[in-house]
């Protein structure tokens, strides 16, 4: 049988909105902190296709938004006038300037990091792109809902989109590798795997903390497999 897009970017890319949603799953999270991107000079780590800065396009004086994979970038497709995406690496300084008013990095972005350094110096990189007081919104993946589906084996699914599949996750310690297989119209199969870093949330907001941002508040949606941390940038040289 033959397999399509085995490079895990370009795989993930072209199933990536249908797989989690499209735009209309990013409206929850941006309704939810609209007060901290009304109006403001908004960045987007881990853009992915535009998918949520697109959403936030419609609230914010402007969105730029970073990615590392062209591949993702390339699914994009129209973007409204304020919206940007730009391809960075955030583990290291991104290609962007330092007046940012607001941050986000949604649907577990940040936690493609091997560790809790690396996850500080992430966010010290976000943080290098902030101004003093600017939001920060993390939605980052939650540990106990994780460890659940880990624990349930092979997860079989059909989505919205009309993909049938199944996902297997394993967990190593604080690194979860979950491989997914999916069965395309043509005969063929769609197969990719992600590694991220799956701390406990406390040790998620004690290393982006370290990098200069302060715990404002913290939510933990029952319905859904992330966890909502909102932080605010100090002083730089605080």
């Amino acid at each position: 049988m033959p397999t399509a897009n085995t490079d895990y970017n370009a795989a993930y890319a072209s199933v990536h909105d249908a797989i989690v949603g499209g735009e209309q799953t990013a409206d929850r999270l941006i309704s939810e902190f609209a007060e901290e991107l009304s109006g403001r000079r908004v960045l987007d780590i881990g853009a992915g296709t535009g998918r949520v800065a697109k959403v936030m396009g419609d609230l914010a004086e402007s969105v730029i938004g970073v990615e590392l994979s062209p591949h993702m970038l390339a699914m994009a497709g129209d973007l409204p006038p304020n919206v940007t995406l730009l391809q960075g690496d955030f583990s290291r300084p991104l290609p962007v300037a330092n007046n940012f008013s607001a941050a986000i990095a949604a649907c577990g972005s940040l936690a493609c990091v091997p560790d809790s350094p690396a996850l500080t110096a992430a966010a010290a990189h976000v943080r290098e792109a902030l101004l003093p007081q600017a939001w920060f919104i993390v939605e980052y993946y939650a540990r106990d809902i994780y460890e659940s589906f880990v624990e349930m084996g092979q997860v079989n699914f059909t989505n919205e989109a009309g993909f049938t599949g199944y996902t297997k996750g394993q967990l190593d310690g604080d690194i979860l590798t979950v491989h997914t297989h999916i069965a395309l119209d043509e005969g063929g199969v769609l197969e990719f795997s992600e590694q991220v870093f799956l701390p406990d949330y406390p040790q998620v907001a004690e290393s982006i903390g370290a990098a200069g941002f302060k715990l404002v508040d913290e939510m933990h949606p029952e319905d859904l497999p992330f966890d909502w941390l909102l932080f605010q940038a100090s002083n730089i040289d605080s």
